[in-house]
């Protein structure tokens, strides 16, 4: 058991799965939620605000291994999105929409750059000034610095928002989806992806820690990002994310489970997370099994959600 209340919901009835550098990844027996704790400090908070996630990363790399990756998951989720707009609205399925989305934490801008294409009115947050300054040059999108905390200051309502891979580093979940709500027109849809935490690789995470008495705890450190600032602070299951969606006024549509890596290019995936030549070569089979396992049992260990504002 651990002495910290459960951030979501408060409730004091929490279980410590791991330990990880000091850090406990616990989970609430009230609500389900799994997150870590201590969450954050004012400097980490500080600098997650400035966008220092990408601080320690070769961007060129980063760029190379997820660029087309992204974009083919993107092309996806954006027929998606459109999908659930034409059925919100009741409109046929050859009529145009008109649609102004909003991607909050937009990174290098590939989601906004197939909206765009797909004749969208779009408009990113990204708190890394580097990064936005690359998907402003890159592709010509309007990007601008900032993150969650600035969604307030916009001056307008969107047909849609969305916020890929960045729900899990925010300490205050209700309030980003409430500040996200607000920014919505009525029946507008929000979608997101997150880390599934009844994902394979996140089973056997755990599995692994446990068998080793906590001597095994590398996988759970790359699976929660502990040396990104900021590092993953919550994962989620179906049913704490459809909780916590129709907890903040929104109707869940739909959760569909996506790749959290691209097979063809494990090698790439491989030096973004520094792994020598040796171990890299040791790690890729069971790697690659773990991730056609995970397809085949339907165990991913990502998923993208899609809802409605109520």
């Amino acid at each position: 058991m651990t002495s910290a209340k459960c951030p979501l919901c408060d409730s004091p009835r929490v279980c410590q799965l791991a330990l990880m550098r000091g850090l406990a990844v616990a989970k609430c027996l009230h609500c389900g939620i799994v997150f870590v704790t201590p969450q954050t400090t004012p400097k980490t908070g500080a600098r997650a605000a400035s966008g220092a996630y990408y601080e320690h990363l070769d961007l060129a790399g980063y760029v190379d291994y997820y660029g087309s990756f992204r974009q083919r998951i993107f092309e996806a989720s954006f027929a998606r999105l459109e999908q659930h707009l034409r059925a919100s609205r009741e409109l046929p399925h050859k009529e145009t929409i008109p649609l102004s989305i909003l991607d909050i934490g937009c990174s290098f801008g590939w989601f906004l750059d197939v909206a765009r294409r797909h004749g969208c009115r779009a408009i990113g947050l990204e708190p890394s000034r580097e990064v936005a300054a690359y998907a402003r040059e890159r592709y010509g999108l309007d990007v601008r610095e900032g993150g969650i905390g600035q969604v307030g200051t916009l001056n307008e309502e969107f047909d849609a928002v969305t916020m890929w891979n960045v729900l899990e580093h925010v300490s205050d979940p209700c309030e980003a989806l409430a500040a996200i709500r607000a920014k919505l027109r009525r029946g507008g849809i929000l979608a997101l992806s997150v880390p599934n935490v009844a994902g394979l690789f996140s089973r056997l995470s755990f599995l692994a820690y446990r068998l080793t008495g906590g001597k095994l705890s590398r996988p759970l450190e790359t699976l929660y990002q502990i040396e990104h600032e900021p590092m993953h602070l919550f994962h989620f299951s179906e049913e704490t994310l459809t909780a916590l969606l129709e907890r903040t006024g929104f109707t869940v549509l739909e959760i569909v489970q996506q790749d959290i890596i691209d097979p063809r290019n494990i090698g790439k995936r491989a030096k973004l997370e520094n792994a020598g030549w040796f171990q890299f070569k040791l790690l890729q089979l069971p790697v690659l099994l773990v991730f056609h396992l995970s397809c085949w049992l339907r165990m991913r260990d990502e998923m993208a959600l899609y809802a409605r504002r109520t």
